[in-house]
């Protein structure tokens, strides 16, 4: 069987990544990635997820009930270390396909900094990046690979062996605990490798955010994002490595939620209740693409509703806690399907 790895699905995702993920390492915001489903973790010293009678997570957690390790389907592995604050100092994702990746976070009065160390996929994207865009420079629009005539979107996807492909699959599979995790061949030789740094954002006195940085390994900005406030709006332009160059106008409330969000013929409508969001809204060039709505009852989620209207889906997570306000069950349905995830515990 053969595999493919295309630069257009890195790049989607890359973009993904860079507009999203950096909120992680915000200096004000203490992270806990269950707060939205259990309000209180104490005293939980693992939760396993079950579809079907099997288990397709595994999360643990310390005794002051933040997260640090997830075990998803045999397939991937994430480590989570804080600080006193409750904000995350070091990241560890490990995967089948891309092996480890490791991330060393700072904080400053003004100012956060993120250290990577040098993966094998990070020097292979960059290979791939640079002729990405050298041909696009050069107006290069389709090239010849083998008997075929393509566009170079695709023109650097990775063809390999299952075993080539999954060559992770081993040593990931195998990892139950940190300690596994640690004296992992894989691991080890990722410490190897130098630091530089991935990511870089300055904030005002306030502590929002004034400008984002991203980083690869030559210290060359792949994304950049700067943020201007006036009033009730935020102006955030960006300049982001095959993406391009935008703007997003965020208009907030007396409270400084978004209410409204405009990047191009893009607009997204944000409504509240008490603070918490219940629906959001996306249009595009003025017409209504597709509407989320969250259900709360008693300050608990109880149902996300996802209206595709451009393409007629729908998707339905429906949420079940037990009387400690912990989550016991997830339903998630749509036009075609449904799954029941059920969520028990072990604990101190």
């Amino acid at each position: 069987m053969k595999n493919y790895k295309t630069p257009h699905f890195r790049k989607t995702a890359l973009f993904v990544s860079l507009l999203f993920s950096g909120i992680i390492f915000s200096q004000n915001i203490s992270v806990d990635p269950y707060n939205s489903i259990n309000k209180n973790n104490k005293g939980i010293k693992k939760m396993i997820v079950k579809l079907n009678d099997t288990i397709k997570e595994e999360h643990f957690f310390d005794k002051t009930g933040m997260p640090y390790l997830l075990k998803e389907n045999s397939f991937s592995v994430k480590y989570y270390k804080y600080d006193k604050k409750n904000r995350i100092i070091k990241r560890i994702q490990g995967d089948i396909i891309r092996g480890f990746s490791c991330q060393e976070v700072k904080y400053f009065k003004n100012k956060t900094e993120v250290f990577s160390y040098l993966t094998e996929d990070e020097k292979n994207l960059q290979i791939e990046n640079d002729q990405y865009l050298k041909n696009k420079a050069n107006r290069i629009e389709y090239t010849i690979v083998g008997n075929d005539t393509i566009s170079i979107d695709d023109a650097y996807a990775v063809v390999t062996s299952d075993e080539e492909y999954y060559k992770y699959a081993k040593e990931i599979i195998s990892i139950q605990d940190t300690t596994s995790m640690f004296n992992s061949f894989a691991f080890k030789n990722l410490m190897k490798e130098p630091k530089y740094m991935s990511f870089k954002a300055d904030y005002d006195s306030k502590l929002r955010p004034l400008n984002e940085k991203y980083f690869d390994s030559r210290n060359k900005i792949t994304s950049d994002r700067k943020f201007s406030y006036s009033g009730n709006t935020i102006n955030i332009t960006y300049k982001v490595d095959m993406i391009g160059t935008g703007e997003i106008v965020q208009t907030l409330d007396s409270s400084g939620d978004i209410l409204t969000e405009v990047e191009k013929q893009k607009v997204i409508k944000y409504k509240y209740d008490k603070g918490i969001c219940i629906e959001k809204k996306e249009f595009q060039n003025n017409v209504l693409l597709n509407v989320t709505s969250h259900l709360y009852k008693d300050d608990l989620l109880q149902q996300d509703l996802y209206d595709d209207i451009q393409n007629g889906g729908k998707f339905i997570t429906d949420y079940v806690y037990d009387s400690n306000k912990r989550i016991v069950q997830i339903t998630n349905s749509s036009n075609y399907s449904k799954h029941v995830y059920q969520y028990t515990y072990e604990y101190y």
